[in-house]
């Protein structure tokens, strides 16, 4: 048996922070920016969609993950870099807590956050 591991970020919601997490291997790294490194675009039809960021040769595009769960703006200024169904993201998130590991015999199933 082989145990799960997942990268566990926190996103504030009024004044509490909920827990998500994402499997490791999803996972490419951890960036602080500033606004000047979004650069826009137009004609974005979706809130939480903030821009694109160009980091290490690749194009990543913005998600503020509060506004896209939540729909409440987020001030953050913490990226979680992830690569899902090789869709490059950063993801704006309020915070970020670390590995954890789940058993085998522990895991449930849980439905995707991102569809869009």
């Amino acid at each position: 048996m082989q145990n799960l591991e997942l990268f566990v970020f926190k996103i504030k919601v009024k004044e509490d922070l909920i827990s998500f997490a994402l499997p490791i291997d999803e996972i490419i790294g951890i960036k602080d920016i500033t606004n000047d490194v979004i650069e826009q675009m137009p004609d974005v039809t979706k809130s939480y969609i903030k821009g694109v960021m160009h980091i290490r040769e690749e194009l990543y595009t913005v998600v503020d993950m509060n506004d896209y769960l939540y729909h409440e703006k987020s001030n953050s200024k913490t990226c979680l870099l992830v690569t899902i169904n090789g869709v490059k993201l950063a993801l704006l998130v309020d915070g970020v807590q670390g590995l954890i590991e789940i058993p085998e015999d522990k895991k449930i199933e849980v439905s995707l956050i991102l569809k869009d």
